[in-house]
C-alpha cells in the first residue's frame, strides 16, 4: 500500500511524536509546520541530488523514492518501506545531521534498511497490530512476546570530528574538523552491545541508536489507516440557511435596476 506525500508526513509525525500505542490517534492530528518542512526538505533534497547527477541508475541512489517523479502534477506515492526510510531520516536529522548528509546516509544503506523493513514485518506483531501469522502460535518460544524480544534490530551512528591526525591518516580526502560518520545496522542486541563496548573506547563518549524493527511494523500498520489528502484548495459545504443569507443581497440588486 502506498500514501501520497502529506499522508507520509503525518505518518512520520504519528510515529515520532508520542508513545508508540497512542500514534494511531495522531493521525487526524495538525502536523507542526517546523516538523512538515523538516520532512519536505528532505524529501527535496533526495530529488535534487538525484537529478544533479542523473543517469542510468537514478533510482537506485534515490533514500524515499521508487524513481524520480514524472513531473510537474504528478502525484507521487511512497510505499511503506520509503516512509519507513523517512522516518529514520527524520531522526537523524533531529540527532543533528544536515539534510545533505541524511540523504547520502539513507542511501548508502538503504539495502540493509529494506531487508530490516522486511525481516520485521514477516516476524513481528506490535500490541495494536490488525493481523500477524499464526504459525507456531501454540509453541511459547514463537509467541509475539517472545519474538519481540528476539528480533531487535539497531542502527547506529557514531560521529567525530577530524583531528589533525585524521588528516595525516585519510589524506587529502578528509579536512580538518569535518565531521566523519560511521553507520550500520545490527540485527541483535548482543552485536550492538559488542560494537558499543570496542567502539565507544579512547575519548569516544557516544552514539545515537535507533531500534528498527517495531518502527518498521508500526508503519506498516499505520499507512492502512492514513488519511486521505486531497490535493489543492478545498471546497466548503455551504450553511443550510444559505438561500436566506444572500436573499437580502439579491433583493438589493432588484431595488438598483
Amino acid at each position: 500500500m502506498a500514501v501520497t506525500r502529506q499522508q507520509a508526513i503525518q505518518l512520520v509525525y504519528a510515529l515520532m511524536y508520542g508513545a508508540p500505542e497512542s500514534a494511531r490517534l495522531r493521525l487526524d492530528k495538525p502536523v507542526p509546520s517546523r516538523l512538515a518542512a523538516s520532512v519536505r526538505r528532505l524529501l527535496d533534497e533526495d530529488l535534487a541530488q538525484a537529478r544533479a547527477g542523473q543517469n542510468g541508475n537514478s533510482a537506485s541512489t534515490l533514500a524515499f523514492y521508487d524513481e524520480l517523479p514524472a513531473g510537474t502534477g504528478h502525484e507521487v506515492q511512497y510505499t511503506s518501506y520509503r516512509v519507513f526510510n523517512l522516518a529514520v531520516a527524520h531522526e537523524l536529522t533531529r540527532f543533528g545531521c544536515k539534510q545533505g548528509e541524511v540523504v547520502d546516509l539513507i542511501a548508502a544503506i538503504q539495502d540493509k534498511l529494506k531487508d530490516a523493513f522486511s525481516r520485521a514485518n514477516d516476524s513481528l506483531q506490535t500490541w495494536g497490530r490488525t493481523s500477524s501469522t499464526k504459525t507456531g502460535e501454540d509453541d511459547p518460544r514463537s509467541s509475539p512476546q517472545k519474538r519481540r524480544q528476539q528480533l531487535k534490530i539497531f542502527l547506529v551512528l557514531r560521529r567525530v570530528e577530524a583531528t589533525e591526525h585524521a588528516v595525516q591518516y585519510y589524506g587529502p580526502s578528509v579536512e580538518e574538523r569535518e565531521r566523519l560518520n560511521y553507520i550500520e545496522v545490527f540485527d541483535s542486541p548482543v552485536k550492538l552491545a559488542a560494537f558499543l563496548s570496542e567502539e565507544l573506547t579512547g575519548g569516544l563518549f557516544g552514539a545515537f541508536v535507533i531500534e528498527l524493527s517495531e518502527l518498521a511494523v508500526r508503519i506498516s500498520e499505520l499507512v492502512q489507516h492514513a488519511p486521505v489528502r486531497k490535493r489543492g484548495r478545498q471546497t466548503s459545504t455551504p450553511p443550510a440557511n444559505w438561500g436566506d443569507v444572500v436573499a437580502q443581497f439579491r433583493v438589493r440588486d432588484r431595488d438598483h435596476e
